[in-house]
């Protein structure tokens, strides 16, 4: 039996969203289980979409929410990525941020019908595979 989520959904492929995508997959999610929401992808993301069966940018209407919702953006940028990923969060959905600044209100307020709702602060060492 698998750890991993059914389904993930990154929001924000940015430095620290690609490197934890990238240990996800390094660590055995499955790539089709994942999709990204990036509005401005690095080539590499591209790439990495190119060659695996993640989807980036898939149309969100229709998606069903996934297991885990994870937002990895700039606190800046929260609110424009709330609004796109509204329909992502669902009541079973596990909504996790790594965003500075953003409390577990702030997002609850966006994303009303998320239930359960983490903040993690990952690292420098997390970026380049040798944080926790």
């Amino acid at each position: 039996m698998s750890s991993w989520p059914q389904t993930l959904a990154l929001v924000g492929a940015g430095k620290m969203g690609a490197a934890l995508l990238n240990g996800w997959l390094a660590g055995g999610l499955p790539a089709d289980r994942v999709f990204i929401v990036e509005p401005a992808p690095a080539r590499a993301i591209v790439d990495l979409a190119a060659r695996t069966a993640l989807r980036l940018n898939p149309r969100i209407e229709g998606l069903k929410p996934p297991d885990a919702l994870v937002f990895a953006v700039k606190p800046q940028a929260f609110a424009a990525a709330a609004e796109t990923a509204r329909p992502l969060a669902g009541a079973d959905t596990l909504v996790l941020s790594i965003m500075a600044g953003k409390r577990i209100s702030d997002i609850a307020s966006r994303l009303p019908q998320a239930k359960t709702i983490v903040r993690a602060m990952p690292n420098l060492p997390a970026s380049v595979g040798r944080g926790v």
